[in-house]
């Protein structure tokens, strides 16, 4: 028999043509798929009881309620906690992407902690006379100060050192008018649940160099130059204590006002240098 190349062509056709009609590839991506599964270096997900734990959030001073679901001991998603009354639900991106912050690629992968923990623990047990162990609370007030100064008051030699509470504070749910000059209110300061729950009572006018986030939130976004926020203030302030001053008084039963008053908008001009 003579195999032309008519016939081979004919066959090799053929047998692709059959091929797709039986279970024959299809069964093949199905194993692959399945066999690439059991790789090394595959995630597996955590097995075990399905719970909810509630904390707080530790990467910034803010403190947000967190709700964290567990599958097992492992954290596998973080949501804000909505009735409570500081943070309203709210989380940053920071907060709710927390549990992922182990496998950051940049993360630290390698420390000294065995010698680090002895050169602190043999610093404790034999400090000088005249040192002392001390240590900081910058969010002084947690179940974690509480804690702190305890172990504090357990060392003869020991010092907790907590930051001052401001003597003031911001009541935003109060304000009809804020002025921010650069401060990132409405993308991670303060609380970002209380801010944005009482962001739709109060008018925000935003002072920066750049239009941030915030400022393309604002209700009015000034734009000044760099490092000039401190003349905008003084600015501001002898605008309202010369508005304070020049309060208007009758003379003959007409209203007599200062002649060199000058607006907001032209103190906000003369001290952004625009």
């Amino acid at each position: 028999m003579h195999t032309t190349r008519r016939d081979l062509f004919k066959f090799v056709g053929g047998s692709a043509a059959g091929a797709l009609l039986t279970p024959a590839p299809w069964r093949l991506i199905t194993d692959t798929a399945l066999w690439s599964e059991n790789w090394p270096g595959i995630p597996r997900p955590a097995e075990g009881e399905i719970r909810a734990r509630y904390t707080n959030c530790s990467l910034c001073p803010a403190g947000c309620a967190v709700r964290a679901r567990c599958v097992g001991d492992q954290p596998v998603s973080l949501a804000g906690v909505k009735d409570h009354p500081l943070s309203h639900g709210a989380l940053c991106p920071w907060g709710i992407a927390a549990h992922h912050l182990p496998y950051h690629p940049a993360r630290l992968r390698h420390a000294p902690l065995a010698q680090a923990s002895a050169a602190i623990a043999d610093a404790m047990a034999h400090p000088a006379s005249n040192e002392r162990v001390a240590l900081l609370d910058l969010r002084p007030g947690r179940t974690a100060s509480w804690t702190y100064r305890r172990a504090m008051a357990a060392l003869p030699n020991g010092v907790y050192i907590a930051t001052a509470a401001p003597e003031w504070g911001f009541d935003l749910a109060a304000a009809r008018t804020v002025l921010s000059l650069g401060a990132p209110l409405v993308d991670g300061w303060g609380t970002p649940g209380n801010v944005l729950s009482a962001r739709s009572h109060f008018r925000l006018i935003q002072a920066d160099a750049v239009e941030t986030r915030t400022a393309a939130f604002a209700d009015l976004w000034l734009p000044i130059r760099a490092g000039t926020e401190s003349a905008l203030a003084l600015a501001v302030a002898g605008e309202m204590t010369a508005g304070e001053a020049a309060a208007p008084h009758r003379s003959g039963g007409k209203t007599d006002r200062r002649r060199h008053r000058r607006t907001a908008d032209q103190w906000a001009i003369a001290g952004a240098g625009a």
